[in-house]
């Protein structure tokens, strides 16, 4: 009998199976899924922070509803990756003060945040895009890569912003000051 986590897994595998992670280069969605569920196993969060982890774009990039989420993993799971589901019909600014106003409502949110982030801004440090004009998939809306990655900046600086004026316990701040170095290590090599 598969555990939370290996349900977690399965299911993840199989709604993204095909889709691509434009943040690693063209690599399948797994290598953003996997790496944050690992640095949440490594830091040591329960089974279900991890779950979340695997689970955490499910319903914004899938065609899995939140009541069949509510259903496969109950109404803990289902609700904190809820909470980390962006709503992409919203301008960008929209989009992360909702973000942030849900991502606060549950331990597993708060955490599959930072790890998501912390492997999100990671990316662009170790693999930096090409600077070239990109279109938004949802709004058509086209930016040049350096704007992108501004706009990033600026996301971490607010969920650094917002995160850090609540209680964290230990290892959410472990989390929370490795999105810190990435944070400002990105905002000294593009601002």
């Amino acid at each position: 009998m598969e555990n939370i986590v290996e349900k977690a897994n399965r299911i993840a595998e199989e709604c993204h199976y095909d889709q691509i992670y434009k943040s690693t280069g063209g690599a399948f969605y797994e290598s953003h899924l996997v790496p944050v569920w690992d640095l949440l196993k490594e830091v040591g969060f329960p089974e279900k922070t991890q779950a979340v982890g695997l689970l955490h774009d499910i319903l914004e990039d899938t065609e899995l509803a939140l009541g069949e989420l509510r259903e496969l993993f109950g109404d803990e799971i289902a609700y904190a990756v809820h909470n980390l589901s962006e709503d992409k019909k919203l301008e960008r600014k929209e989009r992360v003060e909702e973000y942030l106003e849900n991502v606060v409502k549950s331990y597993h949110s708060i955490s599959v945040c930072l790890a998501d982030q912390i492997h999100n801004s990671g990316g662009i440090l170790n693999n930096p895009p090409v600077m070239e004009k990109i279109s938004d998939d949802v709004t058509g809306a086209v930016d040049d890569t350096k704007e992108w990655i501004t706009a990033q900046i600026n996301k971490y600086g607010l969920i650094l912003f917002t995160l850090g004026n609540i209680n964290l316990d230990d290892k959410q701040k472990k989390l929370y000051d490795k999105l810190y170095e990435n944070f400002t290590e990105l905002d000294k090599k593009y601002k």
